[in-house]
């Protein structure tokens, strides 16, 4: 739920029922009932701070990792994540590797954003992109 859509959820508290909410905005009562102790709480809707999956790596160790992937541009991942183990002695998947690179990775448009720039010279005929350079 959006936290616009708690803070209008917790505007009708004291004038409809939990169900009566849980309805308007189609979703359960229990998570109404939830939102409401969460505020009592904090005094905030907002989700708390520090939830989720900790990181593995250290931004130093992301560091490294991406300068060893721009050193050798032709290492696999499997690569990389065997390397930083010998390095750090931590275990890295494939996957945590990837995502670290693609993280660090400079702006990738979207295909359609990709689209509405324009095709890039190499894929425009060759003789159009000569033309073009002429004038």
């Amino acid at each position: 739920m959006t936290l616009e859509r708690r803070y209008e959820a917790l505007s009708w508290r004291g004038k409809l029922s939990e169900a009566a909410i849980a309805r308007k905005l189609g979703v359960a009562r229990r998570t109404i009932q939830c939102l409401f102790k969460k505020y009592e709480e904090t005094r905030s809707a907002a989700d708390k701070k520090g939830r989720g999956r900790k990181r593995l790596t250290t931004q130093q160790e992301d560091r490294m990792l991406i300068r060893k992937s721009l050193y050798n541009r032709r290492a696999t991942s499997r690569q990389l994540a065997e390397e930083m183990q010998k390095m750090t002695g931590k275990q890295l998947s494939t996957t945590t590797v990837k995502t670290r690179l693609l993280e660090a990775a400079p702006y990738n448009p979207k295909p359609e954003e990709a689209a509405a720039l324009g095709p890039y010279p190499q894929d425009m005929d060759r003789a159009a992109v000569a033309d073009s350079d002429v004038h």
